[in-house]
């Protein structure tokens, strides 16, 4: 081979693969068993994105150069660090699906993966042309792991977004979430997760937030953590090591109350606890675990529920949800849709 894998998608993205060297490239990826015309459709699509004013595309390449080590896929790549768990397409088959599988960048699993690479590429790329800042987000049925600047670690859960500025990251450590996600931050200056419901300021700690439509809970792991509603003008809380909060019904935060590590960090092994939760927030954690649609009534999903499911049988959990509420399901494998009766 005349040239390295990663220098030639990196031509093939900048637009100066020549014919030889796009021939080389198809008969590498067609080799392992990959699909090249996939990845061919994925470069035209990056090739149609027009470069905004007064960006130059080298030194947009350079400073990705200094943030991916291309040709060790080994390494970590700080801000842009991305570990993608991906449930099982056949996720009805037999009620079940696999637990989800890691997809490590790494050289020897990289042909598995080319086509997601390149476009993962092409987007911390496009990034840095538009100056704009970062936003990762997991979709429904996945988790992904992302790397901040400083080192922080941040693990999102199902159908969460996470935002933040990496240019300024050096001034203020702000990020913005939409969903469920874990932190371990490196200690240093203050640290704000930003999120509709609240914001949960740090220095260097282990914490969980969750924050969506009807729901704002925080989860001290290890340290101290400030938690405020709203604006931030409001009522704070402070939680220590095992203390937890949340957001009630009249709009304020509750006393912190003592928390279980294990059942709160249980969904990043799949499995979900509640202590009287609204069905319909629960049904809402099973759509995103299983990329289904759950039709409940509107009475139901008021209703509280107290009990856990895993995310690896999705018959499994409508029973473990449904029978001590006294519901019934049926379930459209063809629409992924759950009907939930009385």
């Amino acid at each position: 081979m005349s040239h390295d894998l990663d220098d030639l998608i990196r031509r093939w993205l900048e637009g100066t693969i020549s014919e030889s060297e796009k021939n080389e490239l198809q008969e590498i990826i067609e080799t392992e068993g990959e699909s090249f015309h996939e990845l061919e459709r994925s470069v035209e699509r990056i090739a149609q994105l027009n470069v905004p004013e007064n960006q130059n595309k080298d030194v947009a390449w350079l400073k990705i150069s200094e943030k991916l080590d291309l040709s060790d896929y080994n390494q970590t790549v700080k801000g842009n660090n991305l570990t993608v768990q991906k449930p099982n397409e056949e996720l009805f088959e037999n009620g079940k699906k696999s637990r989800p599988r890691v997809v490590v960048w790494t050289q020897r699993a990289y042909f598995s993966s080319v086509a997601a690479a390149v476009v993962l590429l092409a987007a911390a790329f496009w990034t840095v042309l538009a100056n704009q800042g970062t936003k990762v987000e997991s979709g429904n049925g996945e988790q992904l792991s992302v790397v901040l600047p400083d080192g922080s670690e941040v693990q999102l859960n199902a159908g969460t977004t996470l935002s933040y500025d990496e240019s300024s990251w050096d001034d203020s450590r702000i990020v913005t979430l939409d969903g469920q996600a874990y932190f371990d931050v490196e200690k240093g200056s203050r640290f704000d997760v930003e999120t509709e419901n609240g914001t949960t300021t740090v220095l260097g700690t282990q914490f969980s937030v969750l924050s969506r439509i009807g729901q704002f809970k925080v989860d001290c792991i290890e340290g101290k953590v400030a938690v405020k509603v709203g604006d931030g003008v409001g009522e704070q809380q402070v939680l220590s090591k095992g203390k937890s909060t949340k957001l009630l019904e009249n709009g304020l935060l509750c006393e912190p109350y003592d928390n279980d590590a294990e059942k709160v960090l249980g969904w990043q092994t799949g499995t979900f606890y509640f202590d009287q939760e609204h069905l319909q927030n629960v049904f809402g954690t099973l759509e995103r675990q299983y990329d289904v649609k759950v039709d409940c009534p509107q009475e139901e999903g008021k209703r509280k529920y107290t009990g856990f499911f895993a995310n690896d049988n999705l018959e499994k959990s409508l029973k473990l949800v449904c029978v001590p509420m006294g519901l019934k399901y049926k379930v459209d494998r063809n629409k992924r849709v759950v009907s939930i009766t009385h």
